[in-house]
């Protein structure tokens, strides 16, 4: 079965942009307002007051939180992988993640969160579960294309597409 580009490209795009993260340009990889890079999050802060032990829960896609205009576009449950598609706004994008999702006790960890060029990538660790999120503007600037993935991730099975339309 042939898969659509779309659904090949953005994965390969995430792999580059991880990949090329580390290579130097123009970024703000999560400095603080001070200019200072924070420590890393390790999930054992004493003074959280956020549980981080093995009992946190993933996000299931009906309780995913979206930004204004994102809608999802394609799911996988093998992979736990939300991709959605909305306006190019990423430092809004970004933002919304950081606050939503540590308003549920997610934690950002800056050691491997950067923005680089108009494309970024945010992880966020809760316990033993992380989300990485990637922002991938399209080739015309007027869209993004998001994708959430990993262990704080639950997609259902019979939510899943097949590729096939």
């Amino acid at each position: 079965m042939i898969r659509p580009l779309q659904t090949t490209l953005a994965p390969l795009a995430t792999i580059l942009l991880l990949f090329f993260a580390g290579c130097g340009g123009k970024t703000d990889s999560g400095k603080t307002d001070d200019g200072k890079s924070p420590a890393a999050n390790t999930g054992n802060d004493p003074n959280s007051k956020t549980p981080t032990d093995a009992k946190a829960e993933p996000i299931a896609l009906k309780d995913f939180p979206m930004p204004e205009g994102v809608k999802v576009s394609t799911t996988f449950a093998e992979t736990r992988t939300i991709m959605m598609r909305g306006p190019n706004k990423l430092d809004e994008h970004r933002k919304f993640y950081e606050d939503k999702l540590g308003g549920q006790g997610w934690k950002t960890n800056a050691a491997e969160s950067e923005i680089v060029d108009g494309v970024g990538y945010l992880k966020l660790d809760k316990g033993k579960l992380s989300i990485g999120i990637t922002f991938n503007p399209s080739r015309d600037g007027k869209t993004m294309t998001i994708m959430a993935q990993g262990s704080g991730v639950l997609v259902p099975p019979e939510k899943e597409d097949d590729g096939k339309e």
